[in-house]
């Protein structure tokens, strides 16, 4: 992942006038084995459910995911998209 940013503020105040500026500039680029789902890995983590494991043997292939959609829960596991990733050659 690249990533740029730029961003100028200045304010300028003469008597009761004040004049503001801002100034911002933005480059990103993404890896695209880290894009799982539309979403990156840390948007996953974040959005994991914290009450789910990581892993459950009782799954197929070992990793837990989201169970039910009841509450909201639709989150891929992060640990599951990176082992799986790597374990697969894509870099």
């Amino acid at each position: 992942m690249e990533r740029y940013n730029f961003r100028a503020n200045s304010d300028f105040k003469k008597g009761i006038l004040k004049i503001g500026e801002n100034f911002s500039l933005t480059y990103g680029s993404l890896d695209a084995f880290a894009d799982n789902g539309g979403r990156s890995l840390l948007e996953h983590a974040i959005k994991m459910a914290p009450y789910l494991p990581v892993y459950n043997k009782d799954n197929l292939g070992g990793y837990q995911g989201p169970t039910t959609s009841i509450d909201g829960q639709d989150a891929e596991n992060p640990v599951r998209i990176m082992e799986l990733n790597s374990a697969s050659g894509v870099q």
